[in-house]
């Protein structure tokens, strides 16, 4: 029963030290403007050291439960407490400025877990280090934000070799924390394969067109050596102390093997998926092209030129006979009256209206959406054209009348038949890396 009603208190208390936290928290925000700068900052002073302080005491006195949940408290406060005092001095404000700042964090955060043995500031400490990673990638790219994910993901990866590396360490000196690690070190490999078993995530992961800048490069290259280092480092220490395994070796190995199977395979699905558009003027980039496409001119502006449509203000015709001349224009007679608007194939509701139309050539398209699911109507030939190849890049390229563009969606069109095969695959793959761990 004690030991119960420990469990339930230390969880009490936690929950009780988050609450406190949010109330010292919003308590600063209200009044924060109209303190001083050095009361600010004592105030945020005393909050942290108090924290740890009567922790420590009440870790002394048997009071483990309430004890931790003093140190989760110190770290989050010493978290709030960088970013608050970094306000006051007006700092960077990029994201540059807050990676610095995070770094700060979560070094600090870590010490603390270390020193006060509290594995709870340890997981808020872990936490603050990977959206630290997430927040440097990214200042690394504030003036590009073409990277691929695929980017991310591999640094991810390589970081899982960093905690596990770090758990193998602590295992083999027998050290506080070991547990943690290597449980952390499991849901974080396989929350990594779960996320790559999404199908509509895997077009996503490898985008086409990503540059990487040369900071970035040079970061990617000194976490992916600290991960592999540490890794081999805790192998060799684990080994030489009896700690591991050599099922456990290979079934690491295999792991790691496994998730860069189905990170990279995702290449193999890059730009496959998209829509399939009609072109249109603007597309069009020589004078012959423009003139031979339909309702388009082809426009001189100085030493410039460009293909524009044509364009035609069809609310000056106000009979319908001068209306449908003109085969840009359409006559209307509905709710709002009498008028003459620009023709568009959408605006037929029906199949029989829409095939009768033929300025501009309309025909009734029927779709199967992969989200939106069945849907009947009616559209230009041109585009009923395209839209049969979304999905299809080579199909498209080869249309003359057809622009392709890469999407991150596979709602318009069929789900390619190798995006399939890839999402099969991965999911297989996570089932064996599930079983690999449990073993």
């Amino acid at each position: 029963m004690n030991k119960k009603g420990a469990s339930f208190g230390t969880i009490v208390a936690i929950i009780g030290a988050i609450l406190v936290f949010c109330g010292v928290a919003w308590l600063i925000a209200q009044n924060w403007h109209q303190m001083d700068d050095f009361l600010k900052i004592l105030v945020l002073v005393i909050a942290v050291i108090s924290s740890y302080i009567f922790g420590v005491i009440l870790y002394n006195n048997d009071y483990p439960g309430i004890a931790k949940a003093l140190f989760a408290l110190g770290a989050l406060l010493y978290t709030l407490s960088i970013f608050l005092i970094a306000q006051i001095f007006a700092t960077n404000v990029a994201l540059q400025g807050t990676a610095w700042l995070l770094l700060i964090a979560w070094v600090g955060v870590i010490i603390s877990a270390y020193v006060f043995e509290s594995s709870i500031s340890l997981v808020i400490g872990l936490v603050e280090f990977m959206i630290w990673i997430f927040i440097q990638m990214r200042a690394f790219l504030e003036f590009n934000n073409q990277l691929s994910i695929g980017l991310y993901a591999v640094c991810f990866l390589v970081i899982g070799f960093l905690f596990y590396g770090i758990s193998l360490i602590h295992r083999a000196n027998e050290q506080k924390f070991s547990e943690l690690y290597r449980l952390w070190t499991s849901i974080y490999f396989l929350l990594f394969a779960y996320i790559l078993s999404f199908q509509t995530f895997l077009p996503k992961i490898w985008n086409e067109g990503f540059t990487t800048p040369d900071s970035l490069l040079f970061f990617l290259i000194f976490i992916a050596f600290l991960g592999i280092t540490f890794f081999i480092i805790g192998l060799i220490v684990a080994k030489e102390n009896d700690a591991i395994t050599n099922k456990e070796i290979l079934g690491i190995i295999s792991i790691i093997i496994l998730l860069g199977i189905m990170l990279f395979s995702a290449g193999l699905v890059s730009g496959i998926v998209g829509t399939c558009d009609a072109k249109t003027c603007y597309d069009l980039n020589t004078k012959t092209s423009c003139l031979e496409f339909g309702s388009c001119n082809w426009t001189v502006m100085g030493t410039e030129s460009r293909c524009e449509e044509i364009y035609q203000d069809c609310y000056n015709f106000k009979n319908s006979l001068s209306c449908e001349q003109n085969s840009l224009c359409k006559w209307q007679n509905n709710s709002e009256g009498e008028r003459c608007l620009t023709a568009s194939c959408y605006e037929y509701n029906n199949k029989l209206e829409c095939e009768k139309a033929l300025k501009p050539k309309c025909l009734w398209q029927k779709e199967n959406g992969f989200r939106s699911g069945p849907r009947e109507y009616c559209v230009e030939y041109q585009k009923a054209l395209c839209s049969n190849y979304n999905n299809d890049k080579e199909n498209c390229l080869d249309n003359n009348l057809c622009s392709w563009r890469s999407t991150d969606s596979i709602y318009r069109g069929q789900v390619p038949t190798l995006l399939w095969a890839i999402w099969i695959i991965n999911n297989i793959l996570l089932i064996l890396i599930i079983l690999i761990t449990i073993g």
